[in-house]
């Protein structure tokens, strides 16, 4: 069962769910309008998240940004757009978007890309486990519907969103979320493993061998050590990363270093 959780003021977060691998959402409130961050998993990921802003009396959002393309961000675009919500995405974010809205979702398109490896097989189980199985209620990856090259300033009304694209080990698209008035940054996935990139063995049926797997698999050392500094010159005290708990900044920064100097 999900939560709304108020971080300040102005912010909140709807949390993670480690069963299907949806990640924490966040939600901006300004004086004129409301920004999602992060487009969600699946169209009944973003109904539990309006569920929750209308159980607690918080405006639905005029707008969402996306952090990157991946499925678990990225798959509920297609219900913000039956909402007449738009989504704001970096430009070399929409560029995979574009490439990847050819997808289709059946067993045997499924098991080409993993053959091919566009996909990987901890996406594939847990798209399955999102969509329980029902492979025809995978909507389709869409582009989105306002771009930005490296940095887009939203003003919400008495509080900003600067969207920023940071990139970083996880995937070279990726963007934060910095509220300079909160002293607050979603992060998203931006800091996490490439797991695209690298390759790795993830075993549905052992999860603690797969999360060993993953802690084990190294960081690029040039794209880690760019990320830190693009980070620390963000004025910012608490941070919330996709798939985990709130963390302060020197928590973060100290984790951010103790990677690299095991690279």
């Amino acid at each position: 069962m999900h939560q709304l959780i108020q971080l300040s003021e102005r912010i909140w977060y709807m949390d993670l769910d480690y069963a299907t691998d949806r990640p924490n959402l966040g939600y901006i409130q300004g004086d004129e309008l409301s920004l999602m961050f992060d487009c969600g998993a699946s169209p009944a990921h973003v109904s539990d998240f309006m569920g929750l802003l209308n159980a607690h009396g918080l405006p639905l959002p005029k707008m969402a940004a996306l952090s990157h393309w991946h499925w678990d961000h990225a798959l509920g675009m297609a219900a913000l757009k039956k909402q007449g919500i738009p989504v704001i995405a970096c430009r070399q974010t929409n560029v995979v978007l574009g490439q990847v809205s050819s997808w289709e979702w059946t067993e045997t398109a499924m098991q080409r890309r993993l053959q091919t490896g566009e996909d990987i097989l901890f996406c594939d189980d847990f798209i399955r486990k999102e969509y329980k199985g029902d492979l025809s209620a995978i909507p389709q990856f869409r582009t989105a519907d306002i771009l930005f090259e490296e940095t887009k300033t939203l003003d919400l009304g008495g509080v900003t969103a600067q969207l920023i694209h940071v990139g970083g080990p996880h995937s070279e698209d990726s963007v934060v979320c910095y509220v300079s008035e909160e002293k607050f940054v979603f992060l998203a996935d931006s800091a996490g493993k490439d797991l695209y990139g690298i390759p790795w063995d993830y075993d549905p049926n052992d999860q603690a061998a797969s999360d060993l797997a993953m802690e084990r698999m190294p960081d690029d050392p040039v794209r880690l050590r760019k990320y830190r500094k693009a980070l620390e010159q963000l004025d910012f005290k608490r941070c919330l990363k996709g798939h985990a708990p709130c963390s302060s900044r020197s928590e973060w920064m100290e984790e951010l270093k103790e990677r690299e100097a095991r690279l």
